[in-house]
């Protein structure tokens, strides 16, 4: 009885583990800046490059700083070809989320995405296995100009992201 009483949380813990600690997450945030020096490495048009806004749950009322890396993935029949922005046709992009709760805990996601080109908005859909405990994460929503608002749901939670394209020159 003694043990079982320590076997959750132990299992929350190692559940929760890879969606913390060390990354390349910010390093490839901080690759994709635009700075004095550097042009800018991805359009600053249409769906790929750095997001940054929010992440709002409904049941919880909880919010907090959202971020996302949206990039073509590589050619493959089905898939756009790399550096590619979507067609009416659609193809498969990489949305590498990550946000902040409370103060200091970070997860990190990254969800295979279809996007189609409907005429300047851009629909994306796509879901990913957060394992036993987590189940099923499912995420779809659009991009027009600079706006990216979208849905997400999970295993006891849902709610919504609205983030804006970061275009400006940092330090």
């Amino acid at each position: 009885m003694y043990h079982a009483m320590y076997l959750w949380p132990t299992l929350l813990l190692f559940a929760l583990l890879p969606m913390t600690g060390c990354s390349t997450y910010d390093r490839d945030w901080n690759a994709l800046a635009l700075t004095k020096e550097a042009p800018a490495p991805f359009p600053t048009t249409g769906i790929l490059g750095r997001w940054e806004g929010k992440w709002h749950s409904v049941p919880s009322d909880h919010t907090g700083r959202l971020r996302c890396i949206v990039s073509a993935l590589p050619s493959k029949p089905g898939r756009a070809a790399s550096g590619a922005e979507p067609s009416a046709a659609g193809g498969q992009y990489e949305f590498r989320f990550h946000a902040l709760w409370g103060w200091d805990f970070v997860s990190e996601n990254t969800i295979e995405m279809e996007v189609r080109d409907e005429g300047g908005r851009y629909a994306f859909k796509g879901e990913s296995d957060l394992g036993l405990f987590l189940g099923k994460y499912k995420c779809e929503g659009h991009i027009i100009g600079d706006r990216f608002i979208a849905t997400y749901s999970a295993a006891g939670d849902h709610g919504t992201f609205e983030m804006r394209r970061l275009v400006q020159a940092e330090k």
